[in-house]
């Protein structure tokens, strides 16, 4: 990438991972297989992938979308005076022609194609107070609004603002200042304030759990590779487990300042730092639960005629077998 320092990371419909970065003027692409830089203004807020190579992101006053290679500008005239008055909050890119922007007391939307700019909800109509944040659902289908007393659910059904569907979901009793949502493939994980602590809750089908409070700092909490979640706290990583947070050793690129999280899904996330992006997929960095005890390296690995994996470290041999990992500790005598 042109800088390590990651601001923001989305992911567009066909998988490639957009990375916002820092004060360098260009921003970059991972399309599976390489890291392509372009250009962008240093005005450009955070980049939100689409569809079809496309990305889109606020420019000052204006919508900017990255096609083809070049950026292409949208202005809002139609809106006046909002702008200066409401700053927009964020986008959510619908499709390739229609744009979520999303203010702290309405949400619009907005139509590349014929500049037309339609309401879809506004803060005193959906009940959950004024908004916070945006995201977009890992569908692509709609998304997800924050606010100070709950979240609203967008789906689209068909083309057009009547073929939105937006269901309000208010939180406890108590909480407030709903902020930094992450989605996993059932579930919906956000940070809110409840008396002095910021609590990180799950909504559920409808349904919300609290998941894990701290009296101060920065939390945020996700689904992670099999099904475990994970908590940011401050510059922090955790595995939480049985109530415990478990620390994940800050190495490398998670040596730097966390500055933002994507989730995705199966548990896949990514994490921007300082120093660069980290990628979190079942297949990568975790050990399985049952040897998480264990060193770190193992120094051999084997299977065997019954399809036993053997799995040998320091003071233990593991071996998996029918799913089930069995340990046998090394006589405290062997070389």
């Amino acid at each position: 990438m042109a800088e390590s320092y990651v601001k923001t990371i989305s992911k567009d419909a066909e998988g490639r991972v957009w990375f916002s970065l820092g004060v360098v003027g260009s921003f970059s692409v991972l399309d599976g297989y390489t890291v392509q830089s372009y250009p962008c203004s240093l005005t450009v807020a955070s980049i939100s992938g689409s569809a079809a190579g496309r990305a889109w992101a606020l420019d000052l006053n204006s919508l900017v979308s990255f096609e083809n290679g070049q950026w292409k500008t949208y202005p809002l005239d139609t809106l006046g005076d909002l702008l200066q008055t409401n700053p927009i909050r964020g986008i959510s890119p619908l499709g390739l022609e229609e744009i979520v922007l999303l203010f702290s007391d309405r949400i619009l939307l907005f139509n590349a194609r014929t500049g037309k700019v339609d309401s879809l909800a506004s803060s005193a109509g959906t009940g959950i107070g004024n908004y916070t944040e945006i995201l977009t659902r890992l569908d692509r289908n709609g998304f997800w609004v924050s606010g100070q007393q709950g979240v609203i659910s967008a789906s689209r059904v068909a083309e057009g603002t009547a073929g939105i569907r937006i269901a309000p979901f208010a939180a406890p009793a108590g909480l407030r200042n709903l902020t930094r949502m992450h989605e996993s493939n059932t579930e919906l994980f956000v940070t809110g304030q409840q008396n002095d602590q910021n609590v990180v809750l799950k909504l559920d089908r409808g349904r919300w759990e609290t998941v894990y409070g701290a009296a101060r700092g920065t939390i945020e909490g996700w689904r992670g590779p099999a099904n475990a979640i994970w908590i940011r706290q401050d510059d922090n990583l955790f595995i939480l487990r049985g109530g415990q947070l478990r620390p994940i050793e800050r190495q490398s690129v998670l040596s730097g300042g966390i500055l933002t999280v994507f989730t995705g899904r199966d548990g896949e996330f990514w994490v921007g730092t300082s120093q660069g992006a980290a990628h979190c997929s079942r297949s990568i960095w975790l050990a399985p639960p049952d040897l998480e005890r264990l060193d770190k390296a193992p120094f051999s690995i084997c299977d065997d005629a019954r399809g036993r994996l053997w799995v040998g470290f320091r003071d233990t041999l593991a071996v998996l077998e029918d799913g089930k990992w069995r340990l046998i500790p090394f006589p405290s005598d062997a070389a």
